[in-house]
């Protein structure tokens, strides 16, 4: 519903047309303010007498963009298969698909991935869970926000090595990457787990 957000509705009274055909008359009773720049209508200014100026008419009754504190649209769930609902819902499946499509060219059988809930799962079952999951989620944007961008990230991580594991293949990868990481000083290997340039 138009306004669900700010909470600025219209409720139609009456609808009137005029002896043309060509022109409608929508009287309602109204919430809030009409106008994006936060008064009652958008008529708000009037030209002046001499032609040049313009005066405003009305107060304003709220400033442009005051509804929209970051706090409150991420504390807030939204309506389901509402504009916003449907637009993480979107996000969330993107992001989902790109870490399980890099998953599944890095490790097609699931012998790397790290996550033990999904290599139990396997990949029917945790499909069918990230779909369930991806719809509850998408009710939160703070919580779709975060799992989007943590998948994104998981899904570039794994395209980024998915050659070296695929052309080695899932068990001479991982006893490559543990010999590796034995080879490596502990502070070393803990800096690039970080996230930092090694």
């Amino acid at each position: 519903m138009k306004g669900e957000t700010s909470g600025h509705t219209q409720t139609v009274k009456d609808i009137a047309f005029d002896c043309d055909g060509d022109t409608l008359l929508i009287q309602v009773d109204q919430i809030g303010a009409a106008c994006h720049e936060g008064y009652q209508s958008c008529f708000f200014r009037s030209v002046e007498k001499d032609g040049q100026s313009f005066k405003i008419t009305e107060p304003q009754l709220e400033t442009p963009g005051a509804n929209l504190r970051p706090e409150k649209i991420m504390e807030d769930a939204v309506t389901f298969a509402g504009r916003d609902y449907c637009l993480l819902l979107l996000l969330l499946v993107f992001a989902r698909g790109m870490d399980f499509l890099s998953t599944w060219i890095a490790t097609p059988n699931l012998v790397l991935e790290g996550n033990p809930l999904a290599k139990k799962l396997g990949w029917r079952r945790g499909l069918l869970l990230n779909l369930v999951l991806v719809g509850v989620l998408a009710l939160w944007p703070l919580s779709a926000i975060v799992v989007a961008t943590a998948s994104v990230l998981v899904a570039a991580r794994n395209f980024q090595s998915a050659w070296l594991m695929h052309s080695l293949g899932e068990d001479m990868y991982r006893q490559w990457h543990v010999e590796r990481m034995q080879e490596a000083r502990i502070t070393v290997y803990l800096l690039c787990l970080a996230g930092t340039r090694c």
